[in-house]
């Protein structure tokens, strides 16, 4: 696991962080294995920690992959859950 690039977001009391993950011919790492691994290497609680998008290359055994880690957890379910409200409710009115 290689970390690429990390960007602070003070407006949303979040950084963006994107690793690199090697899984050697295996398939994609789940999001709750990458969580374990990546609270571990930040040493953040899983509270405060969001794994945004996973990325595989097609043919390769390489991962990219887009992690939220915010500073208090009242913000997190605040942003995370409004994105999840609005989708199901847009599915609802179909």
């Amino acid at each position: 696991m290689k970390k690429l690039y990390e960007k602070d977001m003070p407006l949303l009391s979040r950084k963006r962080i994107v690793y690199e993950i090697d899984h050697s011919k295996k398939s994609t790492p789940k999001k709750v294995d990458l969580e374990e691994q990546i609270s571990k290497d930040l040493n953040v609680g899983k509270d405060l920690l969001k794994i945004k998008h996973i990325y595989s290359k097609f043919g390769e055994s390489i991962s990219k992959v887009i992690a939220h880690v915010y500073s208090d957890a009242k913000i997190k379910t605040h942003l995370e859950d409004k994105k999840v409200k609005t989708r199901k409710k847009k599915k609802k009115g179909k």
